[in-house]
């Protein structure tokens, strides 16, 4: 279903913000919003690709800086999630898990189920989870990261889908962004870790937390390096990819004295580190970060230049907005959509088309919208179509994406969550799948990408 009031709605939350919103509405009749709608739909340019219904997985959260869905060579999907059964609700009485489910079947998954229960990770009663960031190798091996609140440490853990079982886990650090024993820190919303494979599957991985944010990479089975100390001033949500020239490029969020801003910086394929930039400055009142939303979001374009997706504003007010940025010729170049009110929003490239997709908001529910740089204007927003009536609390989103190692360049696979499904009660999350159906030369011939 194709959303085209934006002009329309615009208005709306404008007046509804302010104490005149009586007489705004009078102006906004029905007749003038169909109107108004009418016109932007036919100045559009069609949505890229074609989603398809959801599909239940089971209970879980995932996070929408970091990637928590991959695809494999023989088109199985894996979903990493961690499920603390609403535990923020009710002081972690309960268990939390990071599960891993597997879809029934290969291309568009009809079902999902949860593979090797018995060695799933877990925090005990009045502990938590947080993350599963993971990338696929060459090998159809699963390196994946999360936080453990009990002893705030950075956990690295395998899982080998030619068998379906959890393999080898080691810790990273637990001196570095760790409050060993508060529940809170770290848990859903507030990640602090991510991954990333280069062209080795050498396994990188960003914390960043109070302490600011320091990068590791893996040296030897069990041990890990400090690669670099990108940042002393407290961060969150740090997010990674490599780019197909073997380069790494990491964004988060960092507050410094009540103040918000993203942050970047890339390692080149020799192992450099360049100068950490800023890509947008944020005040009191911008990236506040207050209700945990602001991601950022990272991909690469076909010329493998970093493209961040973050949120503008305050939350509930008019600025509250999707941003995208893009790096050229050493500046931060924006390619904004409309004034676009989402929460949790997450990036995805095919080529240079931009895929912005939609997490937690009750006026727009889980949708998605594309821009093609051969176009003036961005797509109209698409529903991902449910199969059950939607809830009224809204997750965040992930979507599968490693420009190094594309495995089928015919179709994105997304996930996202529920915090009020009809399954379970308030704040106990529940999963969901997409597809996103795109011909083999959606955005630019990126089939060209893969590296088998």
């Amino acid at each position: 279903m194709n959303v085209c009031f934006r002009t329309p709605v615009a208005w709306r939350r404008f007046c509804l913000t302010r104490t005149f919103h009586v007489s705004c509405s009078l102006l906004l009749s029905w007749a003038v919003f169909l109107l108004f709608a009418r016109v932007a739909c036919a100045n559009l340019p069609p949505v890229v690709g074609e989603p398809t219904p959801h599909v239940a997985v089971g209970p879980g959260a995932v996070e929408s800086s970091i990637r928590q869905i991959i695809r494999t060579l023989d088109g199985y999907v894996y979903i990493a999630a961690v499920d603390d059964q609403g535990g923020a609700a009710h002081g972690f009485k309960n268990s939390t898990y990071l599960r891993m489910y597997k879809s029934t079947t290969v291309g568009v998954p009809v079902a999902f189920t949860e593979v090797d229960r018995a060695r799933r990770p877990r925090a005990a009663r009045h502990a938590t989870l947080s993350g599963g960031d993971m990338r696929l190798d060459r090998t159809g091996m699963i390196h994946l990261v999360y936080y453990r609140t009990k002893d705030g440490a950075t956990v690295y853990k395998r899982f080998d889908t030619n068998t379906d079982r959890w393999e080898s886990t080691s810790t990273v650090v637990t001196t570095f962004s760790g409050r060993p024993g508060h529940t809170s820190y770290g848990a859903r919303g507030r990640v602090i870790n991510s991954i990333a494979l280069d062209r080795e599957n050498t396994p990188f991985i960003a914390v960043g937390g109070d302490d600011g944010v320091k990068i590791f990479r893996k040296k030897s089975p069990e041990g890990w390096i400090e690669e670099a100390m990108l940042s002393a001033a407290p961060s969150i949500h740090p997010a990674m990819t490599f780019d197909r020239l073997n380069r790494l490029h990491v964004a988060w969020l960092e507050n410094y004295d009540g103040e918000s801003s993203i942050y970047y910086a890339m390692r080149d394929a020799a192992g450099a580190w360049s100068d950490v930039e800023m890509v947008f400055p944020g005040d009191a009142n911008v990236l506040s970060n207050s209700n945990l939303d602001q991601s950022p979001s990272i991909a690469v374009d076909s010329q493998n230049q970093p493209v961040v997706l973050y949120l503008s504003g305050a939350p509930g007010q008019p600025d509250h907005f999707v941003q995208t940025r893009t790096m050229a010729a050493g500046m931060w170049i924006a390619d904004n959509p409309p004034p676009l009110f989402s929460r949790t929003p997450g990036l995805y490239m095919r080529g240079d088309t931009k895929f912005v997709l939609l997490g937690r908001d009750s006026h727009l529910r889980h949708r998605y919208l594309t821009h093609k740089p051969e176009d003036a204007e961005w797509s109209p927003e698409v529903s991902f179509q449910p199969s059950a009536p939607s809830s009224a609390y809204e997750g965040s989103v992930s979507a599968r994406y490693d420009p190094a190692y594309e495995v089928d360049c015919t179709v994105v696979d997304v996930v996202y969550f529920e915090e009020a499904s009809e399954t379970r009660r308030v704040f106990k999350p529940d999963l969901y799948y997409a597809a996103i159906k795109l011909n083999e030369d959606a955005g630019n011939g990126s089939c060209r990408e893969i590296f088998n």
